[in-house]
């Protein structure tokens, strides 16, 4: 019928080029838009929303499974003993390896000085830095606290935070509370996977965070609190 009315065909076609002009608007559209927040969250390092838009321009990610096979990498293992034991030998193998230790390089390896302001009482504005580094959005931790309050609930809260701090350092001992009386000497060795660029005020930072998220559980933390 289209073909044959050539009034029709030309609405028709005019009908069909301007939908395709519209969708191909609507989708450049989209993709600019998606462009651009994906810019933002990368600009302020915010890689939940980063890699939560990657999922949808990408869909989820399709993940193949492969069988498991025996030892001699021929006979495919199906029972879920057969596969738990295959497992279990697997690392056994991988993780149990003999090694040798030559104990003159041991002892020829330098000992890095000790750095005396780590074991200091914090500064109040190592505190905000501290706080300021935790990303939000994240799960809290032992304190059941999201980090958000900390970050956004202002300077007389962060007060609280640097004196109970302060007084789970002094009184408690933070050294002796983490390590034991034996080991808090040699604490500052726990820092020697830092790299050399990795600044005292950095490693600070992890004691505070530390500090505030493990060494008291939610009861402790809010009887405390309401103390100071």
């Amino acid at each position: 019928m289209l073909k044959t009315n050539t009034i029709k065909q030309n609405k028709y076609t005019a009908a069909k080029s301007e939908l395709q002009k519209y969708t191909r608007k609507l989708k450049s559209d989209w993709w600019e838009a998606k462009a651009k927040s994906l810019q933002q969250a990368a600009d302020i390092n915010d890689m939940k929303s980063f890699y939560g838009g990657l999922r949808e321009v990408y869909g989820p990610v399709k993940r193949g499974t492969s069988q498991l096979t025996a030892l001699d990498g021929n006979t495919v293992l199906q029972e879920k003993s057969e596969i738990l034991n295959r497992f279990a030998d697997h690392f056994a193998q991988l993780l149990n390896v003999p090694g040798t230790l030559d104990i003159k390089a041991a002892i020829d390896i330098e000992t890095r000085p000790e750095v005396h302001c780590l074991s200091e009482p914090a500064e109040v504005w190592e505190v905000i830095d501290a706080i300021d580094d935790i990303r939000e959005g994240k799960a809290p931790g032992k304190c059941r606290i999201p980090s958000e309050i900390w970050k956004h609930g202002g300077a007389e809260i962060l007060s609280k935070l640097h004196q109970l701090i302060l007084s789970v350092w002094r009184k408690k001992g933070y050294l002796k509370t983490r390590f034991g009386e034996e080991e808090s000497r040699d604490v500052l060795g726990k820092f020697d996977n830092f790299s050399e660029k990795t600044s005292n005020k950095t490693i600070k930072k992890h004691q505070l965070l530390s500090t505030k998220q493990e060494c008291l559980s939610i009861d402790e933390y809010v009887t405390n609190l309401h103390r100071l």
